[in-house]
């Protein structure tokens, strides 16, 4: 699967000019050659404290992890149920603040092993509670990877390690502060799956 690592060097102000897509006084974007992002508010949302981000603490990345042991404390299927879940609010909670109710699949990398195969193609709409059951596909890292779009801006990325990008034409206060009180950190980040 495609996807990339989870990517440092977040910036503490989302949306604000010249950060994050947003177009500085001139207009422009701040990421170079993304100007299709201009006016766009995009957060990384993570599991992973200050200490696990800088590898002073070990921490569990993925579905296969389960059963294994992190600092100490192995993860039960229970445990990595509930941080699911809280990404999964996440992506519900987003798409609630920008009006979304359905979302286009784009860059579908999917196997036969998938129990997508056949379900979904590139192009496909889903139907909001759709696309979060194949985000939890993707969290689960089983055979699928998309990225999912709505309208105006609104979006969905999913990266290796639990990393995942959200966003859409602006500030979404009430979702970011609903994921923060979740337990998941949410800083103003591009996402670096925009080709």
């Amino acid at each position: 699967m495609t996807g990339a690592p989870g990517v440092t060097g977040a910036s503490d102000a989302v949306g604000a000019p010249g950060v994050n897509g947003a177009p500085d006084a001139a207009g422009a974007s701040a990421v170079p050659g993304e100007e299709r992002l201009e006016g766009l508010v995009q957060y990384r949302v993570v599991k992973y404290t200050e200490e696990e981000r800088t590898g002073a603490r070990p921490a569990w990345t993925s579905h296969s992890d389960i059963g294994c042991s992190f600092g100490g404390e192995v993860l039960t299927a229970e445990a990595y149920a509930e941080t699911e879940e809280r990404y999964l609010a996440a992506v519900r909670g987003f798409a609630a603040a920008y009006g979304v109710s359905a979302v286009r699949v784009a860059s579908l990398e999917i196997e036969p092993e998938s129990t997508w195969w056949g379900r979904v193609g590139e192009g496909d709409e889903l139907a909001i509670d759709d696309a979060v059951e194949l985000a939890r596909s993707m969290l689960r890292e089983e055979f699928v990877w998309c990225l999912l779009s709505g309208p105006d801006g609104f979006f969905a990325h999913f990266g290796y390690d639990y990393y995942m990008y959200l966003g859409g034409p602006g500030p979404a206060e009430e979702a970011v502060g609903a994921a923060r009180r979740s337990g998941l950190q949410v800083d103003g980040f591009t996402s670096p799956y925009w080709d």
